[in-house]
């Protein structure tokens, strides 16, 4: 047990360096830049646990490491340990995303929240050209997948949300 134990730290820590090594290799200053607020349902598997339903509250602060998320995933199965985690996480993206918070559960148990993620944007509205400095508005539907611990673990799960985007091309 001190063994697993021992290698799910190891495990953790390994993963949070990952996800802090993306965050610092930020992109290039000439790429545009998107501020956006959303939400949406999550559906996911957790290994062990079966079904779970949950939602998800996201913003990006105008750079893709400074992506942030509030949710819930909630078991739909029956069957031993939490029935319900809720959680708060940063998840900076480059080339994939990574998640690093904390999650707690319906027991009051605090934990690590580490995972990664991909997901693929969709505009619903064209963004049109943009005159310098000029912040352009437009919905956008994101469909993610990913991997992660909320304490209790894994979770494989897909997430769909509805975003209010605006561009910002502060370096030309």
């Amino acid at each position: 047990m001190r063994s697993a134990r021992r290698n799910g730290v190891r495990l953790s820590r390994t993963l949070a360096a990952v996800v802090l090594a993306t965050a610092l290799l930020a992109t290039s200053p000439n790429d545009a830049r998107a501020c956006a607020a959303g939400g949406g349902p999550v559906v996911g598997y957790a290994v062990g646990s079966g079904f779970t339903l949950g939602w998800e509250l996201a913003g990006t602060a105008c750079l893709p490491i400074a992506h942030f998320v509030l949710g819930g995933s909630y078991r739909l199965t029956p069957g031993d340990g939490p029935t319900m985690h809720h959680y708060a996480a940063w998840e900076p993206w480059l080339i994939v995303g990574g998640t690093l918070g904390v999650s707690l559960d319906d027991r009051a148990h605090a934990a690590l929240a580490i995972g990664g993620w991909e997901a693929v944007p969709v505009l619903v509205e064209n963004i049109r050209r943009q005159e310098e400095h000029e912040a352009v508005p437009a919905w956008m539907v994101t469909f993610a997948i990913g991997i992660r611990s909320l304490g209790a673990g894994l979770e494989i799960y897909v997430a769909p949300k509805l975003q209010w985007v605006e561009r910002h091309d502060f370096f030309t």
